[in-house]
């Protein structure tokens, strides 16, 4: 198992129904709490956790959650967690779990983080999670609990534990956790810092030849089924059909860009193709619905995916125009995002006012 935090420190994370009082963890969650911390504490586990990293160990059951902030509260400690024990088992008087783990237990899902399900003799388990390992135990002998949490924390801690981040919506995404299944957040933040944010910023590319280019045009591709040399091919063909053509400008070296940056450009407008957006082709989101088609031609539904990706992308850029420019000036206007159909007709307007006066 390679996917821990690394802080020296096993962090473990308790949630359950609330009490009767709707303040507190209810007592079945300070029962997983116990038994887990003197599993944890005994010789042996505490030789297995040294084996993978751990000089320590942290079991949390947020027996006191009231306040305003209870979500954000409970989110800090999944973010901080390295591994999860639910208990489905109802409150008393009902007969399903908890609306809230069950909503927490779709946080976990979508985080990825690997968890164990706990339930008590009583109550039923829901259709989406019948599907689950979910361990029996019975609250009122704690060494039930201890018996059930025993072999999971050896196979955890050891070469298996991957299986325990295993869910429905992963499964389904080829094993992906939902939080990474569109790879939009992570390449737009990548192009924001390698491209962006080194021509907009104050102090940056546009700043070092003042006047001489006013916009940066962005063009995400409207479909992953494509490549960049085709999606150039027809942007090259419909600017010449314009009467214009890319050039080559090369800045020099900044801070950060020991290479400097290498720019096309139609007069005052800088125009890039963003490459980086193509790979979303390989994102399991995409890969998905690919596999679902076979061979047969691109479906709508498809295309669909390839909007929503796309415009995923755009906002995450935007995402990080706002905050950096919190930070230090960023030219944010002078930045426009269009797609290779769209990008002659914007190229050659904004070109045609520029000439105009702006």
């Amino acid at each position: 198992m390679n996917s821990f935090l690394p802080d020296g420190s096993f962090d473990v994370f308790v949630l359950g129904p609330m009490s009767d009082g709707g303040g507190d963890t209810a007592a079945s969650c300070l029962v997983i709490k116990q038994a887990a911390e003197k599993l944890l504490a005994g010789r042996p586990m505490r030789a297995q956790l040294r084996q993978v990293g751990f000089n320590t160990f942290d079991v949390v059951a947020p027996e006191h959650l009231g306040g305003n902030m209870i979500v954000s509260r409970v989110l800090k400690h999944l973010e901080n967690a390295d591994f999860a024990v639910l208990d489905l088992s109802p409150r008393a008087g009902d007969s399903s779990p908890s609306p809230n783990v069950m909503y927490e237990l779709a946080l976990v899902h979508a985080l990825g983080l690997p968890h164990v399900l706990l339930k008590g003799k009583h109550g039923s388990i829901p259709f989406y999670v019948n599907q689950n390992n979910v361990r029996l135990v019975d609250y009122s002998q704690p060494a039930t609990v201890e018996a059930a949490l025993a072999p999971v924390f050896k196979a955890l801690l050891s070469a298996e534990g991957d299986m325990f981040m295993q869910n429905a919506v992963s499964d389904y995404f080829i094993g992906a956790a939902l939080v990474d299944i569109s790879a939009a957040a992570g390449l737009a933040v990548g192009y924001y810092d390698a491209f962006v944010d080194f021509l907009l910023r104050n102090g940056g590319y546009l700043g070092l030849e003042p006047g001489r280019f006013m916009h940066v045009v962005a063009i995400i591709p409207s479909r992953f089924d494509r490549t960049v040399e085709q999606d150039q091919a027809r942007l090259d063909k419909a600017l010449a059909a314009r009467g214009l053509s890319l050039s080559e400008f090369k800045f020099p070296a900044i801070a950060g860009k020991p290479r400097g940056l290498l720019v096309k450009h139609v007069g005052p407008v800088i125009v890039d193709l963003v490459t980086t957006a193509y790979a979303m082709r390989r994102s399991p989101r995409v890969v998905k619905l690919d596999q679902l088609r076979g061979d047969g031609p691109i479906r709508e539904d498809e295309l669909k995916m390839h909007a929503r990706l796309r415009h995923e992308f755009i906002r995450m850029v935007r995402h990080a125009v706002r905050v950096n420019g919190r930070e230090r000036q960023v030219a944010g206007s002078a930045l426009h995002y269009t797609t290779p159909e769209a990008a002659p007709a914007l190229i050659a307007r904004l070109v045609e006012e520029e000439a105009k006066g702006g």
